[in-house]
């Protein structure tokens, strides 16, 4: 059963904010991981970037940090409409992954950590 207590501290987790070295790596790595990938495949411009269960956009945020120099716009899609409201995403939708409301090809980048 859920309590108002579960994920209440889950953005220091997301953050790579922990008391234990192995969290702080697998955690807060992927921003700096996702964001090599992009440097590495895309030049500096302007793209629109999707974070697939997004949360409160902790992934998203670090991420347009990391970026620094591209342009991007920003769409985060989660169920949970309360987190959305925190997310810094330009564009938020409440929607199930198994559906994306989002037309083909209009996104240029996309990301899902930790989405199962």
């Amino acid at each position: 059963m859920l309590t108002k207590f579960q994920g209440l501290h889950a953005w220091k987790l997301f953050h790579g904010i922990s008391h234990h070295s192995t969290t702080n790596l697998l955690y807060k790595e992927s921003a700096a991981l996702f964001a090599k990938i992009v440097r590495e495949n895309l030049s500096l411009g302007t793209y629109t970037l999707l974070d697939m269960g997004s949360h409160k956009g902790e992934l998203l945020q670090d991420l347009v940090s990391e970026l620094n120099g591209y342009t991007l716009h920003t769409i985060a899609i989660d169920l949970n409409e309360e987190d959305l409201m925190e997310n810094s995403a330009q564009r938020k939708i409440k929607a199930d992954l198994g559906q994306i409301p989002i037309e083909d090809k209009s996104v240029d980048i996309d990301v899902a950590r930790y989405v199962i």
